[in-house]
């Protein structure tokens, strides 16, 4: 008895002392805060929570305003906790270390007073990206404080990257992620050095010549012990404890490798994706790892593709956005990667610049099923996509239904188990699919940012749209036509024209594309006609779209829309009418803008 007596003067006069004092922010240190805590627990006291909280962003606002700044935001935020957790009985506020601060007090109106603490410290700096984290622990009777302190920290940990929570609680699967992520940490240059992490190639397929025109490089980690390491689980950790750079270092190094083994095997090369973190234009020098390892390997910059994570995205962009321009300003395409995946996907692509957008998977999950949002709103960004010039490729194609609707919809390249799961890049050659000239890639790209969406959001529900548009692409080759692609719009209404007609119609626009092409006049009113058939009169235009220097073959794109539009009518004298009656209306001719298929 007297021994325990003795114990708690002991700490009465410890408390006291300078040696129980944070020196910054005069808050209890981590020694003072263990003994005070713990007895806290060991009182039995019921509803007692373990709080971590810190500032995810502190170290860029060191970087920005400086140390003394930094501290100075550190002893507002411990007057903030203090304000809000000591006014309650028994609370203890303490900093740990860094911008780290421990607080034990109850489960009632924790979330309020976690809320409470990150909007006064905003209102203190208006206009600057500040945000709180926090990770809560429910102790049971007599746990040790440390463990509990760090099952607080796992949970504040989780949330680093998520940017749409703010707080927390431990979850007991977190112990075991936590022991899962020692161990790729421990494990990590072993498996690098031994090469049991490997790059594997997923063939990109271009839809307008059913062509491999790129490959993604994927990483994949067979352990001796686990077997498979999921990328969902290392790839994570790697970014959580800043480790990233080094297997996107030697990603790049790999992927070299294999393009020169192509070369020596007089294979022709084909262009590579590669996923960046944003970590690694902070860790590293990651513009000068790729250009010096290209240069070692002798490999052009036209065969690496800069893919950005969507995900990325959080409160300070200003690094990242150097970098990718840096990238760009030296040739380099850089793709955003799993647009659509997250919450900040039209505020990336508003301020920061890509040549291509890598549509997410999810658009594509449950797609047989009810699937007509999902439809609408694939098809919606995809015409933004290319409004605003880029390069479009949608991932997770497994199914012909769903390559045959991103045809229609007019989307420029697909990947997905459909073609192929990861490989080895030989593997690759050795698929029934052709690989795709180089040479022919800035002819193909051209035409991919054509829009042939048709107005098939509008025309649903049984709504009748009067200025449905068709569009379609063509392709001339010594004197042969071939349609490259076409929407619904254009397809349903061939449907319904004979086989002479279509004919006629083939030739017709073979005649005028030839015509075009030999006078030069690539934009005029002599592309501009009228087409009736079935019934109904459809003004069309077709462009010169792009020419492909090695095969000589030249591409023009057809837009056309029906001024009229009635149901398919069968009866020969009322379409007879009809004829007669548009071309009063729109005072036309028979001559050469003009084409009569009924």
């Amino acid at each position: 008895m007297s021994e325990s007596i003795n114990i708690t003067e002991l700490s009465e006069e410890f408390f006291k002392s300078d040696s129980a004092k944070d020196t910054l922010t005069g808050l209890l240190n981590r020694e003072a805060f263990n003994i005070k805590a713990g007895e806290r627990i060991d009182s039995g006291e019921k509803g007692l929570a373990v709080v971590w909280i810190n500032i995810s962003n502190f170290k860029k606002y060191n970087n920005r305003f400086g140390f003394n700044s930094g501290n100075i935001l550190l002893c507002e935020l411990a007057e903030i906790l203090t304000e809000v957790f000591k006014s309650r009985n028994g609370d203890i506020v303490s900093r740990f270390s860094g911008d780290n601060f421990a607080v034990i007090t109850t489960w009632n109106e924790l979330d309020e007073n976690i809320s409470f603490t990150e909007k006064y410290l905003y209102s203190l700096h208006p206009g600057i990206a500040l945000r709180l984290r926090a990770g809560v622990y429910f102790p049971s009777a007599n746990e040790n404080i440390m463990g509990a302190c760090d099952k607080a920290k796992m949970a504040c940990d989780s949330i680093r990257t998520n940017y749409s929570l703010n707080s927390c609680m431990y979850r007991e699967e977190m112990g075991k992620e936590m022991e899962m992520e020692h161990y790729i940490l421990d494990v990590l240059d072993d498996a690098l050095s031994s090469g049991n992490i490997k790059v594997l190639y997923q063939p990109i397929v271009r839809i307008l010549n059913n062509s491999i025109c790129e490959v993604e490089a994927l990483v994949r980690w067979k352990n001796d012990v686990l077997g498979f390491i999921s990328p969902g689980d290392f790839i994570p950790t790697l970014e959580k404890y800043s480790e990233i750079h080094k297997i996107d270092t030697y990603t790049v190094k790999q992927i070299c490798r294999d393009l020169k083994n192509l070369a020596e095997k007089n294979l022709p090369l084909l262009p590579v994706s590669i996923n960046l973190s944003r970590l690694d234009f902070e860790l590293c020098d990651i513009f000068s790892v790729i250009e010096n390892t290209l240069s070692e390997y002798n490999i052009p910059r036209n065969m690496l593709k800069i893919e950005i994570t969507e995900s990325v995205h959080g409160e300070d962009m200003s690094v990242l956005n150097l970098g990718i321009e840096k990238f760009r300003a030296h040739g380099y395409e850089v793709w955003m990667d799993d647009f659509g995946s997250g919450y900040s996907s039209l505020n990336m692509l508003k301020d920061t610049n890509f040549d291509t957008i890598k549509f997410d998977m999810k658009f594509l999950s449950g797609f047989g099923e009810d699937s007509d949002k999902a439809r609408y709103i694939l098809s919606s960004n995809l015409s933004m996509a290319k409004q605003m010039g880029m390069q479009s490729l949608c991932e997770g194609v497994e199914t012909p239904e769903q390559l045959e609707y991103l045809r229609t919809i007019g989307f420029e390249k697909v990947q997905g188990y459909f073609f192929g799961k990861p490989m080895t890049l030989d593997n690759i050659f050795e698929l029934k699919l052709p690989i795709e000239n180089i040479q022919d890639s800035p002819y193909y790209e051209k035409l991919g940012k054509f829009e042939i969406l048709d107005d098939e959001i509008l025309n649903h529900a049984g709504t009748i749209v009067a200025d449905m548009r068709a569009a379609a692409i063509f392709e001339i080759t010594h004197g042969h036509i071939n349609l490259l692609a076409k929407n619904k719009t254009y397809s349903d209404w061939v449907k319904n024209l004979t086989e002479a007609a279509n004919h006629e119609l083939q030739d017709y626009f073979l005649k005028r594309m030839t015509a075009d092409s030999d006078s030069n006049s690539n934009s005029g009113d002599n592309n501009r006609f009228y087409i009736f058939s079935n019934g109904n009169l459809f003004h069309t235009r077709i462009a010169h779209a792009a020419e492909n220097p090695r095969t000589g073959a030249k591409a023009w794109v057809l837009y056309q829309k029906a001024l009229t539009y009635f149901p398919l009518n069968h009866d020969a004298n009322e379409r007879a009418k009809n004829y007669e009656t548009y071309m009063k209306i729109f005072a036309l001719n028979s001559g050469d803008n003009f084409l009569r298929l009924d």
